[in-house]
């Protein structure tokens, strides 16, 4: 996981194409019971009617990860006063070999468990849990309940049935993809067929401020909880809307559930995990972001969730074994994050390019981003691969990043060269779709098949390209495959462009802004505006600058800047003890700079170029 005060995507990888239906309660049935009324010292208590057992000993698990965190975070240690009870209510002995398990015996006597849980959003425990996968209780406004916080199973138990009751104020609305089997007003029941759906549904309670949108037969969500009061969910739905719109139509003129939801929790002071962004599921997306109106959150929300509701398209129904059956105490990680993310994360760009909510000028800007972030801060050489299987380890962890940017290249580099194979008539979705229907939700594949797999629905040049840049350390062949489709590749090349006065940048987390580092290298331009080491950026010509959109909004200010325009950049400076704001002056002026990875259409591009790239971009 990313270590910044950035968006951050992630995924909780889910098995299921259709609406989670309703199961009934009966003796296999985990029975859970929260009251979110009786909060106490920022703890809830949970309880749970055990299903029957016939094993000697009942051993209980906290997950100690779950899938899409690709981060250890042993949830078991926000339990306490866990204790067990026989049918008589006779306490029974429990012992707690490590943080996440607990063993109960004789099996056979127990009834029901109850423990309390604290939440994650304000803890003081080490290795913060980002916030999208953790919780938070406020009995006057909030409660956050990603399931996977507050409930566990039983060894052998995983795949049974859950029924959940949560009693609630009434003033409080259930956020979520799940269907309430409960019409009361002070009671919600879910019902899941096993701890894999349970811990992919999130449920977020809150004071309602919620929009629906009808896109094909499917229901959308949003719901908001905003710490300021604003009524964002309006505004960011129709924000969402025309991306759900794109998925429908590149999907076939459906999408391939009943019901989604995205729900959003905004924070009003920095997060402990240092992030903000989303947490995928099967059939949500929760997110967590900066307060502001749903005008300034819907363009954030809407990009976030071009990636997030595409999981609908990898890795729903294509999961190597380690996803299928995961191991929520001794995880094991798939070689193939370049597929559940990677493409994922491309799909999210190439499906609005495809359906005109961008245009190719936009699409090559955001890939010549991804290429330079992932030539100058990660490892070009390493065997993606390899990084996905110990992306857990120390020594491979920081390299998890580059999923969401030279894995969406993978995605690029695929797509593009299956078009050119085949003459324009088959691409990387094609593949999928492939895939989909070898293997399916409910059969998972091996790792060291995948290839051959792939390469069995193409073409050798493909299995071949898999082995060269995916498995092995080569970096990726840009050059080749853009001239594919008519766009030139440049490793560098001179250019003008305007300076912000040669600076050097940081993250400040108080602020959640970006502050001046260093100004040792500062040019004539920095020098008339008279930067100082610790200057926090605010705004540049009226343009709000926070850390989450600094580059949209360098971006937005260049497009429309002419030389010799008058430069205004905001700052807040510390003097003595107190925080002034101070407005800095200068003139915009163009500097000669060394673009590096530059993409831009050949005009020169020949007929079979131009054909191979109409048929990719489906126009």
């Amino acid at each position: 996981m990313l270590k910044s005060l950035r968006l951050l995507s992630l995924s909780l990888i889910a098995l299921a194409w259709a609406s989670p239906a309703a199961v009934a309660a009966g003796p296999d049935t985990y029975q859970y019971t929260i009251n979110l009324a009786s909060l106490k010292d920022d703890k809830l208590t949970v309880e749970l009617a055990v299903p029957k057992m016939s094993e000697s000993a009942a051993v209980f698990h906290m997950p100690k990860m779950v899938p899409g965190t690709y981060k250890i975070y042993d949830f078991g240690r926000f339990l306490s006063e866990f204790k067990a009870f026989d049918a008589a209510g006779t306490e029974i002995p429990v012992t707690h070999p490590d943080q996440n398990t607990w063993r109960i015996e004789p099996a056979a006597k127990l009834a029901r468990i109850t423990y309390r849980v604290e939440d994650t959003f304000d803890t003081e425990l080490d290795n913060a849990i980002f916030e999208p996968a953790g919780s938070n209780f406020d009995v006057d406004s909030d409660f956050v309940l990603n399931t996977h916080c507050f409930f566990g199973y039983f060894d052998g138990h995983k795949a049974q049935p859950y029924e959940i009751n949560i009693r609630k104020p009434q003033f409080l609305y259930g956020s979520t993809a799940l269907e309430d089997q409960n019409p009361a007003n002070d009671q919600d029941k879910f019902n899941v067929s096993s701890y894999m759906e349970l811990t992919d549904s999130p449920i977020m309670y809150a004071r309602p401020d919620t929009a629906w949108v009808q896109v094909g037969s499917a229901k959308v969500l949003v719901s908001v909880y905003s710490h300021g009061e604003k009524k964002a969910a309006k505004a960011i739905a129709q924000k969402v809307n025309d991306v759900m719109i794109a998925a429908k139509n590149y999907l076939g003129g459906d999408l391939p559930v009943k019901k989604y939801a995205f729900i959003i929790y905004t924070l009003n002071k920095n997060p402990i995990s240092h992030s903000y962004g989303a947490l995928e599921h099967s059939y949500s997306s929760f997110y967590s972001l900066p307060d502001a109106s749903g005008e300034e959150m819907g363009p954030m929300v809407r990009q976030i969730a071009a990636h997030e509701f595409f999981h609908i398209v990898t890795p729903l129904s294509i999961h190597a074994t380690e996803i299928g059956d995961f191991n929520y105490i001794n995880p094991e990680m798939s070689e193939h994050l370049w597929l559940y993310e990677g493409v994922t994360e491309y799909t999210s760009h190439y499906v609005q390019l495809r359906e005109g909510l961008t245009d190719l000028k936009e699409f090559l800007h955001e890939m010549q981003d991804k290429i330079e972030t992932s030539r100058t801060r990660y490892n070009d050489t390493l065997a993606f691969t390899k990084m996905s299987k110990l992306v857990l380890t120390k020594e491979y962890e920081p390299q998890y990043g580059n999923v969401y940017q030279k894995g969406a290249l993978i995605g690029l580099c695929l797509d593009v060269k299956l078009r050119s194979l085949s003459n324009g008539k088959t691409g990387l979705k094609d593949v999928i779709t492939g895939l989909s229907k070898k293997y399916g939700k409910d059969r998972s594949f091996r790792d060291e098949d995948l290839f051959n797999d792939i390469q069995a629905l193409s073409y050798p040049e493909i299995g071949n390209f898999l082995r060269t840049y995916v498995s092995g350390n080569t970096p990726l062949p840009f050059e080749e495959v853009f001239g594919l489709i008519g766009v030139k590749f440049a490793n560098e090349q001179d250019a003008k462009d305007f300076t912000l006065g040669k600076i050097s940048l940081g993250p400040d987390e108080e602020t959640g802004h970006i502050k001046i580092t260093d100004i040792s290298q500062m040019n004539d331009v920095g020098k008339k505006l008279g930067y100082k080491e610790g200057d926090v950026i605010m705004s540049i010509n009226g343009i709000d600058l926070p850390m989450t959109k600094f580059s949209a909004g360098i971006a937005e200010w260049k497009q429309t800047a002419k030389e010799g325009d008058k430069m205004v950049v905001v700052v807040q400076r510390l003097k003595g003890k107190k925080i002034k704001t101070k407005k800095l002056k200068a003139k915009a002026t163009l500097v000669s700079v060394k673009q590096r990875y530059v993409l831009e259409e050949d005009p020169k591009a020949n007929a079979a170029q131009l054909n191979v790239r109409k048929a990719w971009m489906g126009k």
